[in-house]
């Protein structure tokens, strides 16, 4: 999250930005970014223990009020996450070229000897 944090704040003041982040539960937000109104963040749970829109993260970037005009999508985390989270913004429009994905790791697996998620061939 630090990673994200320091990409918004890096924007010029005249840029617009959102992050979606997903956390296990309210105990791990992180500090946010300095108060700016066009820098948002939007928490989402990942335990059923805590109320969230249907869909989480998925069912966030795929609401209204993310526009592909002018944008660019930063996706990372688990490797099923990133890859529903670019297939619902090209699904809205989005052009492959507006959209950097990293996957960095596979739930209930190891990483492969050079750090990434070893992918299924």
């Amino acid at each position: 999250m630090p990673g994200a944090f320091a990409m918004m704040e890096a924007l010029p003041g005249r840029v617009r930005a959102r992050a979606y982040l997903e956390v296990e539960g309210p105990d791990e937000r992180q500090l946010e970014i300095a108060s700016a109104p066009n820098k948002t963040v939007s928490w989402r749970y990942a335990s059923d223990r805590y109320e969230q829109p249907p869909g989480g993260l998925v069912a966030a970037v795929s609401a209204p009020e993310v526009s592909s005009v002018g944008g660019h999508a930063y996706l990372a985390g688990e490797v099923a996450l990133v890859s529903g989270l670019k297939a619902a913004l090209l699904a809205r429009g989005w052009g492959a070229d507006q959209i950097s994905a990293k996957a960095y790791w596979n739930r209930g697996r190891a990483n492969a000897g050079h750090g990434e998620p070893e992918l299924k061939v």
